[in-house]
């Protein structure tokens, strides 16, 4: 199977991936069987059934992202390695922007253990010639271990990117796939800090998510449920493992919507900084909420608030009631 040429932009819109990865896993193409090997691919299964999934809507991940920028480098790792799932697997997906200025839409399995945190990434591509989305997923899958060290597991497709990145043909045998092909150092190392870069950024959505989930004035988290019953009898005929719950979407509430308009008009100052303002102490100033690290590694909503001394003004800003519409 080979990808087209035709731009993304030309696709048309993704369906959920959760549900397009169940269904490959029962597929003979599945590119997490190897050489009959279906371990991997039943594991992966077994957890997305029980996993509880989320779908991130664009705004939301713009939010979000823009939360974990005012965090410095050494707390992002801290909340990542220190967060705990409310579950004990979370399926979360949804759409970034690429390079080119297009979207792509990934979804990552994240498994709490004793160890860590487990994470797989799985990605959503068009094939154009095919008329088909086809589900991929990372070579490695990345373990955030809490003593603050990464595991790296290769996945049965690990062999197949690295024989590509070094521009070679995979050597096969009578089952049409096989390991044999050497394959130098360097390429495993360049694979494993790839995967580890994309389960880093999705990672801090999700820690950023378990921050926010509860706060309703923020994110607006459609609750969970069973999926729905024609998506059950689909599953029943096709004789596949039906998950336990319909992907819930997660949305920008009230304040998240106010949040996401200061990013994007710049209508509100950056206040939050105490280095831009020297003296021994600030006036009084309104910070627009925002999350922080707590002693304990959690990432917590802190609401808007004034700090300083004396009293703060007000700056009123009005918002058209069309401009406050979900």
């Amino acid at each position: 199977m080979t990808a087209s040429t035709t731009r993304r932009s030309q696709a048309p819109a993704p369906p959920i991936l959760r549900d397009l990865v169940f269904r490959n896993l029962r597929s003979s193409e599945c590119v997490l069987i190897w050489e009959k090997d279906e371990r991997f691919a039943r594991d992966f299964e077994k957890r997305l059934v029980s996993a509880q999934p989320y779908l991130l809507e664009p705004r939301a991940i713009q939010v979000l992202q823009h939360f974990l920028t005012k965090l410095g480098a050494e707390d992002f790792y801290t909340a990542i390695a220190s967060m705990r799932l409310p579950y004990e697997e979370v399926w979360l997906e949804g759409d970034i922007q690429t390079d080119a200025g297009g979207r792509h839409r990934f979804g990552m399995l994240v498994s709490q253990s004793t160890e860590g945190l487990r994470c797989l990434i799985s990605s959503a591509f068009w094939f154009g010639d095919q008329k088909i989305w086809y589900p991929m997923h990372a070579g490695t899958a990345v373990t955030f271990a809490s003593d603050g060290r990464v595991i790296y597991e290769d996945t049965p497709v690990a062999h197949l990117y690295d024989v590509v990145q070094e521009g070679r043909e995979p050597e096969v045998d009578q089952t049409g796939r096989s390991r044999t092909a050497p394959v130098s150092g360097d390429t495993i190392t360049e694979r494993h800090a790839k995967d580890l870069g994309n389960a880093i950024q999705i990672a801090g959505l999700l820690a950023a998510f378990c921050g926010l989930m509860n706060k309703r004035e923020v994110l607006e988290v459609d609750p969970l449920r069973e999926p729905p019953r024609q998506q059950q009898r689909l599953y029943a005929r096709d004789k596949l493992p039906a998950p336990k719950f319909g992907v819930a979407r997660v949305d920008l509430a009230r304040l998240g919507r106010l949040q996401q308009r200061a990013i994007i008009e710049d209508t509100v100052e950056e206040l939050d900084s105490d280095a831009a303002y020297p003296g021994p102490r600030r006036a009084a100033h309104w910070v627009r909420g925002h999350l922080f690290l707590t002693r304990n590694g959690k990432l917590v909503w802190r609401r808007p608030h004034v700090r300083g001394a004396g009293e703060a003004h007000r700056r009123l800003i009005v918002v058209e009631a069309s401009d406050m519409a979900p």
